[in-house]
């Protein structure tokens, strides 16, 4: 697998208890979430879609951090 173009190359199912390191955090400006699954890292940086929003409402309600 790896970065190419803007998306990544398979699809799979990464489960909530099994995200480490999950953070929101500002960058430049806005907000980005990060969190690592196994050996990768996975960074959602904010473009003005609203898109941060719903991760924000998905991952931190189903984790342990509130």
């Amino acid at each position: 697998m790896g970065y190419i173009g803007g998306a990544i190359k398979s699809d799979f199912i990464i489960p909530f208890t099994e995200m480490d390191n999950l953070a929101l955090i500002h960058w430049h400006g806005s907000q980005q979430i990060t969190f690592s699954y196994q050996d990768l890292s996975f960074e959602f940086i904010e473009n003005g879609f609203g898109e941060i929003n719903y991760l924000k409402n998905i991952l931190f309600q189903n984790s342990m951090i509130k």
